[in-house]
């Protein structure tokens, strides 16, 4: 799940997964967020992972989980992270062409 807070997107991720411990040796990385009714319609971030946090209260997840499904995260015994990339720049498109 991601989020967007001043200036910076999370993602929310279990702590198990390796591609957070790549980040430490090249922190590049990008986000792309898809129209649900089109494809074709879409923007992208691109950036680096100022930081990866433990979260262990399950309070990130939790705000998404809320916004999303009107309940708390279910699984409470997963061990979670935030992500925060710093955007450097994006890009979008539309059906008829690029967003401006």
């Amino acid at each position: 799940m991601y989020d967007w807070e001043t200036a910076r997107a999370a993602e929310h991720g279990r702590k198990a997964v390796s591609a957070y411990d790549s980040c430490a040796a090249d922190p590049r990385a990008a986000l792309t967020v898809l129209d649900e009714d089109s494809w074709y319609s879409h923007v992208s971030l691109i950036g680096r992972v100022v930081s990866i946090e433990d979260d262990p209260d399950l309070a990130d997840i939790d705000r998404l989980a809320v916004r999303y499904t009107g309940s708390p995260f279910r699984r409470r015994d997963s061990r979670r992270v935030s992500a925060w990339l710093e955007p450097e720049r994006w890009h979008g498109w539309s059906g008829a062409g690029p967003l401006r």
